[in-house]
Order: C-alpha cells, then structure tokens, then sequence
C-alpha cells in the first residue's frame, strides 16, 4: 500500500468517526442500514467524497456497495449478529463476562470496518458526480423502495456532511 493510500484510508477513518459521532448521524446510517440494506461504510464514504468536494454518484456508490459484498455479507454481519446476540441475557454466562465479550467483539467489527472503509478509499473515482442527497436517493433506490424515514435520513446526512 502507497503512503497516499494509507493516508487516504487513515483521513476517510477519522473522518467517518467523526461523523458517526455527530448527532442524528448514527441513527440515520443504522436506519438506513437497518430498514433499507444500505451499507453504513458506503454511506459514510459518500459523505467523505462530498467533504472533500469529489463527490461521488449513483455509479459510484454503487460501484462502492458491490466492493464491499464480502466484507458485508462473511465478515461484517456475522460479527454484528454476535455481538447483537450477546447483548441478551445468556444463562450461566456472568453479566460482566458477557459485557467484556460484547466490547471484544465490537473492538473487531470495528477494525473490520476500517478495513472497508480503507478499500473504498482506495476506489478509483469514475466521473460519475451528483449532489449528495441525490447520490444517496439513487444508491438507497436500488436497494429498496425510498419512505419518509430514508429521506430524513438522507437530509441528516447532507446536512451534516457540508
């Protein structure tokens, strides 16, 4: 990996923590996720790209969600259902140790994250440029029929991304 794409990867890292961390943002992308199949590292990309005025498109995003498949669908969903089913009560599994599993494997999906978030870093940009909140309808529209929770969601995120 060159220095520029590690720095690439490292500046879309921080930048989506950052992000994450704004408010209303976590809820948009885990309803976005949740509700409608997006993926929150395409999101998060999107946003970045329009941040550092290159925006991306339809194409583009698209071209980001079908990169990151495997990812998604061998290492990313399994680790969250782990986590997510170690949140409810195991019996004669001790709360704390239960507690102390959650947050190991968070910490993993976590880096299973930065690491996705670094291939889409490393995509090459097609052309293929729109607004952001139109970008995000055209990626949302192909994964499932737009409601008035997806386009707060897009809002949240165009509003905050600027």
């Amino acid at each position: 990996m060159s220095p520029s794409t590690k720095s690439s990867g490292d500046e879309l890292w921080r930048y989506a923590v950052a992000l994450y961390g704004r408010e209303r943002v976590a809820e948009a992308c885990l309803t976005l996720q949740n509700d409608f199949g997006a993926d929150v590292a395409v999101l998060l990309y999107a946003c970045w790209r329009w941040h550092e005025q290159r925006p991306a498109g339809e194409r583009e995003l698209w071209a980001a969600h079908c990169r990151l498949d495997a990812v998604r669908e061998r290492i990313l969903r399994p680790l969250r259902g782990l986590r997510v089913d170690w949140k409810l009560a195991v019996d004669g599994v001790p709360r704390g140790e239960q507690r102390a599993l959650r947050e190991q494997l968070l910490e993993v999906e976590l880096q299973a994250e930065r690491i996705a978030l670094g291939m889409l870093a490393r995509l090459e940009p097609n052309g293929d440029e729109a607004l952001l909140p139109d970008a995000l309808r055209a990626y949302l529209g192909r994964l499932a029929v737009l409601d008035r929770a997806a386009e707060d969601a897009v809002e949240v995120l165009a509003c905050v991304s600027r």
